[in-house]
């Protein structure tokens, strides 16, 4: 069955976001923050969250390779800055000790009578200049993706999640989405999700199984640059409230809003077991297990509606991101309170 390979330090699995940095990402959105920040935000979300599913007793071990391709009008090149500037893809493990820098948030607890210092990694920060040269920066990721998988043949496909919120100005991007849909390991060919940012919530459309209904050509190339969902994401989706996600379905939103912009993430993130050959699963992985066991207890979560603190969309209800990993285990308590909301969050 593909996209089924354990995932170990013999054989990770790999992340690569390309991400728009042109100047209409510096466009509101409905909550007042543009584009541009609100993606850098969850992205940075999304990085500090892979980290706890790949520690360990002995520190972070080398579960994905991770890297950040960004193309503006700066031109094309890697998204991360620091000591992670240099290459594209980098080991979990080392993201994890290179940040550009840790901030300091303020977060109100026992109804707002103290105020709580947490710590937050940024590896990632918003740029937005000029146009959309999506051919080029799809070619690189191409490349990238190319040598990763010659080099791990039988690992979990490496995963390409793309946002965007304008049409290329560099040339039709299909041959280059066409080229890394060509890309495989002996589990399954590489994944690649699409999604199109809106400054509103008006006419997105969430994981279409078909063309038909599509407003526009634009849609229809990003639909066709889209891979279908992997059986095992079908019921993560439907499980948080996309109840008609089929194996048809293209892992694609158009004109997403800022509640969606997470769901795209968290679910896009979602990997087969993470499994040490000579040790039980992960933590998270058994718990998973188990609550897939108690059918009775399972929660479905609805795609939130209205204003909410950014953390409180990843940590939603049983089978969200709490579900997942359990922030009362003892490997994931340093890590609880990056993923709870702060005081600048609650302005997001």
């Amino acid at each position: 069955m593909p996209y089924s390979a354990k995932i170990n330090r013999a054989n990770p699995s790999c992340f690569l976001f390309v991400i728009d940095e042109s100047g209409s990402m510096d466009e509101s959105m409905e909550s007042g923050r543009s584009k541009a920040q609100f993606v850098a935000d969850v992205l940075n979300k999304t990085l500090a969250e892979l980290i706890p599913q790949c520690t360990k007793a002995d520190g972070v071990r080398a579960y994905f390779d991770v890297g950040v391709i960004t193309y503006s009008g700066f031109g094309v090149g890697s998204g991360l800055g620091g000591n992670l500037s240099e290459g594209i893809l980098h080991p979990i493990s080392v993201i994890n000790k290179n940040p550009i820098r840790i901030e300091e948030h303020n977060r109100k607890v026992e109804g707002g009578l103290i105020s709580r210092s947490l710590k937050f990694p940024v590896w990632f920060e918003p740029r937005s200049l000029g146009g959309t040269p999506m051919r080029e920066a799809l070619t690189k990721a191409a490349e990238v993706l190319a040598e990763w998988s010659a080099n791990h043949p039988h690992s979990y496909p490496p995963t390409l999640i793309h946002v965007t919120d304008g049409q290329s100005t560099d040339g039709n991007p299909e041959a280059a989405a066409a080229a890394l849909q060509q890309i495989a390991t002996s589990d399954g060919q590489c994944l690649i999700f699409n999604l199109h940012l809106n400054g509103s919530s008006d006419g997105r459309l969430a994981f279409p199984a078909a063309e038909d209904g599509l407003p526009d050509q634009y849609s229809k190339l990003l639909f066709k640059m889209s891979s279908p969902f992997p059986p095992h994401l079908v019921e993560v989706a439907q499980r948080m409230g996309y109840r008609h996600v089929t194996p048809e379905s293209r892992f694609f939103m158009y004109k997403a809003s800022r509640e969606f912009i997470v769901h795209f993430f968290d679910i896009g993130t979602r990997t087969s077991q993470i499994h040490e050959d000579n040790e039980r699963p992960h933590a998270a992985v058994r718990m998973r297990r188990d609550d897939e066991q108690r059918k009775s207890a399972a929660v479905t979560v609805e795609p939130p509606k209205g204003d909410r603190p950014l953390s409180s969309l990843f940590l939603t209800p049983l089978p969200g991101w709490a579900g997942r990993f359990g922030l009362a285990h003892p490997w994931l308590r340093p890590w609880a309170p990056l993923l709870r909301p702060s005081e600048a969050e609650k302005e997001i």
